[in-house]
């Protein structure tokens, strides 16, 4: 499955607050672990020598696997499927695919051109635009500390999860086991993922709400088990909503304002 995951014991399920109030939240509950499986390599995953240095300074450090909240890798993925799921025209699909390095230094070239326009606002604009529909392809990762940098985006037939790591590093360490790559799935595979992705989740979370709505026996930990059931209930319609939902760029708008930054005068 592209979604690895599992839920930390309830059990050992971190509550919120400090002594005496403690509370948790369906948030909360989904403390967990999780990563990508892309081909035979994994995605928000830890490399070797980095789990090694943190195993020394923190003996209870669990592995290779991201801990926190998988609800945060669920929301942050139906958040910007529609914008997934909407195929890049061919001027930038084939810019992008080739090398994200190039996409990069363009960006930097197009801010130079802005510093350099006499209409500062207009120039500013332009850029945002041009730029918006790559941002809302990259993965949300900055609760993480070194965060990974991963995009999600498709083609006609393709969905491209594409990563760049290569310079994300703690005192001279890899901090994520893949450096950098491409991996393709096609795009109701990709669908079909996080649409499995939901249901588990929602499973799981759902065993996990009754468990703590009949028989919580953590009584110093508050929970509003009344919530809880009702946030049990919207959450599952949210994988259908977020298919409901229009793209956030406008294509012509993006291209326009592509074809109106001169990244030449830049180094002028």
């Amino acid at each position: 499955m592209l979604f690895d995951f599992s839920l930390r014991p309830l059990k050992e399920v971190q509550a919120w607050g400090k002594p005496p109030d403690l509370s948790l939240s369906w948030f909360g509950f989904t403390e967990g672990f999780y990563r990508l499986q892309v081909g035979s390599e994994f995605l928000l995953n830890y490399s070797d020598d980095f789990v090694d240095l943190w195993a020394k300074r923190f003996p209870n450090y669990g592995g290779s696997f991201v801990d926190y909240y998988l609800v945060r890798l669920w929301e942050d993925i139906l958040d910007m499927l529609p914008d997934v799921l909407e195929p890049l025209p061919t001027e930038l699909s084939n810019f992008f695919e080739k090398d994200e390095t190039a996409w990069f230094e363009w960006k930097n070239d197009a801010v130079n051109w802005v510093d350099n326009q006499p209409n500062e606002d207009k120039a500013i604009e332009a850029f945002e635009l041009a730029v918006s529909w790559q941002d809302t392809r990259r993965l949300d990762a900055g609760y993480l500390q070194n965060a990974p940098r991963i995009w999600i985006w498709s083609t006609d037939r393709d969905v491209i999860i594409s990563w760049d790591n290569t310079d994300i590093a703690l005192e001279g360490i890899q901090v994520w086991s893949t450096r950098q790559g491409h991996y393709y799935i096609k795009r109701n595979e990709f669908l079909d993922e996080v649409r499995a992705f939901h249901d588990q989740l929602m499973g799981e979370m759902a065993e996990r709400v009754e468990s703590v709505c009949d028989r919580w026996c953590r009584s110093e930990i508050y929970v509003d088990t009344q919530h809880l059931r009702y946030e049990q209930q919207d959450r599952k319609t949210w994988f259908d909503q977020a298919l409901k939902r229009s793209p956030s760029v406008s294509w012509d708008d993006t291209l326009a304002a592509l074809k109106m930054i001169d990244v030449n005068q830049s180094a002028k």
